[in-house]
């Protein structure tokens, strides 16, 4: 039914609890039909895409009429017949609608989304001192309105010169592979003329969006932790595909594409990262794993990753696998180490991954090559010697407070495109630059071409968690130039130990110090031990200050806590600094300085307040 009406609008909303939606939003469009926007789109909101209103062939916007200006107080569109030249044409003595005669509003659901339309709006108006302007309108979802489905009366005369309001109800579901369609036609039933028009201003389309569950997306974080029995995983719930995510983590198994009948982590309900720890695992064993999330439409995996556990606790390695989906991601890590993406020198990248050449772990292999900002290959050639921009390069450090002892490390390499020109060398280096470098191949050696074979090399050097070790494998090619050769790369490993780094021990000197004449009692406390054994510890002193144990010194014992010392051969009357020490491995630490003074003669009595740090308002000397 239609309705002339001033214009309210009620929308009211609420949760959808059906299984597979989501709760509902609310969806509007509107078309002012007035300039500036004219026949675009005027507003949005929810999840749907709207298109401009258009007509029907030879039916368009004319002009706009500043004397019906609506409710929006703006002129409005005046449709009529056209020609191609903007040119009225003459229409009348039409007793129904004609098909080329519209005014058409359109709108599409968003990707994964539902729209309920509830109803439209509109302010049509006829122009021409006529009462024989008609209008139907309808909407379908086909372009061609095979089968349209008429929302109005079957027909109605819009009030003449003015503008009333209309509103009509839709009430049909448009999925996010339907468009909706409005069509607004009309007709003229009076004498011939170029000078009647539709007004049209101010169409709204309401309704509310749903969105579909569909099946969760998630990612495998790249990169495990291992001990010889557990395993630190992750990855990343992306999209809970508009639905509650019930259950998360990661799923494993010794055989291949693990799923959550396998062994599983549960880490419920997660949006965004999670990390999961894996226990109970075996010793030296190569495992396979898979994120997971499910929700109530399916169970969703992200890329099967695979590791091998320790041999045993104390193990500590690194594997860059070189293959997808890690790439240049660290693969597996053991012990107090981290470690670092692989990267190539200056234009020298990844190009692609040959699955002609799979290597020790069944995947495709690496090909690097000189390559420019766009991934283009460049050509390389009669290259007699490394060079400096071409290479990989694999780092690792120790975690804050421990050294890493790197002893060797292996590889695979190949070289591809039909030759034996590819030339390798590796070295090891502890600055970033190479200015230090330490070749640990031969001098250059040639990988197999097309195929892989392993290579070992011993490191035999230390990074603290102040230094980073890198090693590179330098490449040069050195036959006719070329834009496809390549070195192949895979499973690379540095091997070694991590172990606390020593540092000096923590000492205190004990404040308060009682005297004689030519003795003094003394003492302090060793706090820490600095991550190695503590050798010795005592005090030492001297008369002019900052005193080591290269001056006058006790040795009072080893290991920590609190301890006394003894002073003699002191001079009377005299003034002394002191500080209690300790030693381990890494050196000598040394308590705070104190100062006292020895009595003028014995049998004098007194007591001293320094009132200074480190003394502060403690007693300095007794005797």
């Amino acid at each position: 039914m239609r309705k002339l009406f001033i214009l309210v609008v009620l929308l009211t909303f609420g949760c959808l609890f059906a299984a597979n939606t989501l709760a509902q939003s609310i969806v509007s469009v509107q078309w002012t039909c007035a300039e500036p926007d004219s026949q675009h789109v005027s507003s949005v909101a929810g999840s749907v895409t709207a298109f401009d209103a258009t007509g029907g062939q030879s039916f368009r916007v004319y002009s706009y009429n500043s004397s019906i200006l609506g409710p929006l107080g703006l002129a409005s569109q005046r449709w009529c017949p056209i020609d191609g030249n903007g040119t009225r044409l003459s229409w009348g003595n039409q007793t129904e609608p004609n098909d080329s005669q519209y005014v058409q509003f359109a709108l599409a659901p968003s990707t994964g989304n539902t729209v309920q339309i509830d109803s439209v709006s509109m302010y049509l108006g006829a122009g021409g001192t006529t009462d024989h302007i008609n209008a139907r309108v309808l909407y379908s979802l086909s372009e061609d309105f095979s089968a349209g489905v008429i929302i109005s009366d079957s027909s109605f005369l819009p009030p003449r010169d003015s503008l009333g309001g209309y509103s009509f109800v839709i009430d049909t579901s448009v999925t996010d592979s339907d468009t909706l369609y409005v069509r607004v036609y009309t007709w003229y039933d009076g004498s011939p003329s170029s000078s009647k028009y539709l007004y049209v201003q101010d169409v709204n389309i309401y309704g509310s969006s749903s969105a579909a569950v569909v099946a969760p997306t998630v990612a495998t974080t790249i990169g495990v932790k291992v001990t010889d029995m557990t395993a630190l995983a992750g990855g990343n719930v992306i999209s809970n595909g508009n639905g509650q995510i019930s259950a998360s983590g990661v799923c494993w198994n010794t055989t291949g594409t693990p799923t959550t009948s396998d062994s599983k982590t549960d880490e419920g309900s997660v949006a965004g990262t999670f990390t999961s720890s894996l226990t109970g695992l075996t010793p030296s064993t190569i495992y396979y794993l898979r994120a997971y999330a499910t929700n109530s439409v399916a169970t969703s995996y992200g890329a099967e990753i695979s590791f091998t556990t320790a041999a045993d606790l104390n193990s500590t390695f690194v594997q860059w696998q070189c293959a997808e989906p890690d790439s240049q991601g660290v693969s597996v890590y053991a012990g107090e180490i981290k470690a670092f993406g692989e990267t190539g020198g200056k234009s020298f990248g990844v190009y692609s991954y040959n699955s002609g050449v799979t290597g020790p772990l069944g995947k495709a292999s690496q090909r690097w090559c000189p390559i420019d900002g766009s991934g283009t290959r460049l050509s390389w050639g009669n290259q007699t010697a490394p060079n400096d921009s071409q290479y990989v390069q694999f780092a690792v450090t120790s975690n804050t407070g421990f050294a890493f002892q790197a002893d060797s490390m292996s590889m695979y390499l190949g070289a591809g495109g039909t030759t034996d020109h590819i030339n390798t060398r590796t070295l090891y280096s502890l600055s970033s630059d190479f200015s230090s470098a330490v070749i640990i191949s031969d001098s250059s050696f040639l990988p197999p071409r097309d195929s892989l074979a392993k290579y070992s090399f011993a490191i035999d050097t230390t990074a603290s968690d102040s230094d980073t070790l890198y090693v590179r494998v330098y490449t040069w090619y050195d036959g006719s130039p070329s834009t496809s050769k390549y070195l192949y790369i895979q499973d690379v490993n540095i091997y070694g130990s991590a172990s606390v780094s020593a540092v000096v021990p923590t000492v205190l000197t004990k404040i308060g110090v009682t005297v004689t004449n030519t003795t003094a009692l003394t003492g302090g406390t060793v706090v820490a031990n600095g991550g190695n054994s503590v050798s010795a510890y005592g005090v030492c002193w001297n008369t002019s200050g900052s005193p080591t144990i290269s001056d006058n010194a006790t040795s009072d014992g080893s290991g920590t806590g609190a301890f006394t010392s003894s002073l003699s051969g002191l001079t009377a009357g005299t003034t002394y600094y002191l500080r209690a020490y300790a030693t381990n491995a890494a050196g000598t630490g040394y308590g705070e300085e104190i100062m006292f003074m020895t009595r003028a003669a014995l049998g004098t009595a007194f007591a001293r307040w320094t009132c200074v740090e480190p003394d502060s308002q403690y007693v300095s000397v007794v005797t």
